[in-house]
């Protein structure tokens, strides 16, 4: 079999002795059943370098090796574009997006995206890995984007990542921290705008003031749902669109894009259980609107 590669290799633990394969790989990696059919069918198990079948039992002390047929990333053609990498490690691989790059293609855009730009750069490094994005921006938003390098990765981080944004709202707002949960849903009248919908999908924003100016705040914001266009649909409905969001009613007089910056991210990495806490600063558009806003009020900032 062909263009195999190493998923999990490790020893088993006295503990463990006499456990099927399918049973210890779900408890020790959270192995999903899509996947170990895929090892199934297309990969191979080798126990003190023999084959063996997922639901043999193991014994204490054994080497077990997981190997799993290499997937393409369908649709995504390598491109030689810049790519700023922030973290790599053997599963994941997070990069800082720029504003007005798209993250994936869609049917309106085949090309030039933030995937296309990772898997040329992990082809270019003898590493032809699929890449899974874990977590998506809009074009116009900045800032850190995970892809998996596997399906069993995105599979175990898909919900996991707690993601903290800044975002600059038009006026002035007075709450110190405010939630806003209400459900989205589609707009109707618009392809691409969403809106407060009772019959939407549940969504949750939290958001804390950190900067004050007469006519902007900047905010820190955290997601606790990951619904299509939600900081910009919730802060609208309270009544501060973002700077640059004309979709949603923001003024576009100091920035011709959104004013959002993907600049947290924070997970347990699946493979080693340990807390990952990755930040990147917003690009020099974001910054140049926090410098010509001036002091912000209070010496907050």
């Amino acid at each position: 079999m062909s263009g195999l590669r190493e998923l999990f290799r490790f020893t088993v633990e006295p503990e463990a002795a006499g456990l099927r394969l399918d049973t210890l790989l779900r408890r020790r990696f959270r192995v999903t059943s899509t996947l170990l059919r895929r090892v199934r069918h297309h990969g191979r198990v080798l126990v003190d370098g023999e084959p063996r079948r997922v639901v043999d039992p193991v014994p204490a002390g054994a080497e077990v090796v997981v190997l799993v047929e290499e997937e393409a990333s369908p649709g995504v053609a390598p491109e030689p574009l810049p790519l700023e990498v922030v973290h790599e490690d053997a599963d994941l691989l997070v990069v800082n997006k720029p504003p007005g790059q798209v993250v994936h293609p869609t049917r309106g855009v085949c090309g030039g995206t933030l995937a296309n730009a990772a898997v040329h750069y992990l082809a270019s490094r003898g590493e032809p890995a699929p890449v899974h994005p874990v977590n998506r921006l809009d074009r116009g938003t900045s800032g850190l984007v995970v892809f998996a390098k596997n399906a069993w990765a995105h599979a175990a981080l898909a919900g996991r990542l707690e993601r903290v944004y800044l975002a600059v709202a038009s006026g002035r707002i007075e709450a110190d921290a405010l939630t806003i949960d209400q459900p989205i849903g589609r707009d109707p009248d618009h392809p691409v705008r969403r809106r407060v919908d009772p019959a939407g999908q549940p969504a949750v924003t939290r958001v804390r003031a950190v900067s004050r100016w007469p006519a902007a705040t900047l905010c820190e914001v955290t997601l606790e749902t990951g619904r299509t266009h939600q900081i910009r649909v919730h802060l609208a409905w309270a009544g501060h669109p973002l700077l640059g969001d004309a979709l949603y009613g923001g003024p576009t007089d100091r920035l011709a894009r959104p004013a959002l910056h993907a600049w947290r991210v924070r997970f347990v990495h699946p493979r080693n259980r340990t807390l990952l806490s990755l930040e990147v600063p917003p690009p020099p558009d974001f910054q140049a609107l926090l410098a010509a806003l001036g002091a912000p009020e209070g010496g907050m900032g």
